[in-house]
């Protein structure tokens, strides 16, 4: 993060989280291939729903990638904050080389241990381009 924001995290012992709107990725919780509108249409209103009602602290384990540093650290001129967090706290992001389909009609359907896994997996899930 830049460091003016990095300073009032420390000093205030305060970390920002983000709404799903407020990413940087315009297609957060949108890397599935959805071809048909109707499901496109539910995807997007439970996004709003979400965005309204969680929040979203984005970490990375390695602080040394330039990308990272180019995007999120003020240009290359942030701090990198260490955070200890346990395993149980975290979910790791998938990076999926394709958009994978999704059959939303049958998860909302069913509702079972299994439909719940998946649409939990399209929350974690990103497009690797």
């Amino acid at each position: 993060m830049s460091s003016e924001y990095a300073l009032d995290a420390l000093k205030n012992q305060e970390i920002k989280v983000s709404k799903f709107n407020d990413l940087n990725d315009p297609f957060e919780l949108m890397a599935m291939s959805l071809e048909d509108k109707l499901s496109r249409k539910v995807l997007v209103e439970l996004k709003e729903k979400l965005n309204k009602k969680l929040r979203l602290l984005s970490c990375s384990k390695s602080w040394s990638s330039p990308l990272l540093w180019g995007h999120y650290a003020d240009k290359h001129k942030g701090i990198a904050l260490k955070l200890e967090v346990p395993d149980d706290h975290a979910v790791p992001v998938i990076y999926s080389p394709d958009r994978s389909s999704i059959d939303l009609h049958r998860l909302m359907r069913d509702r079972d241990d299994s439909a719940k896994q998946e649409l939990f997996k399209m929350f974690v899930t990103k497009y690797e381009q």
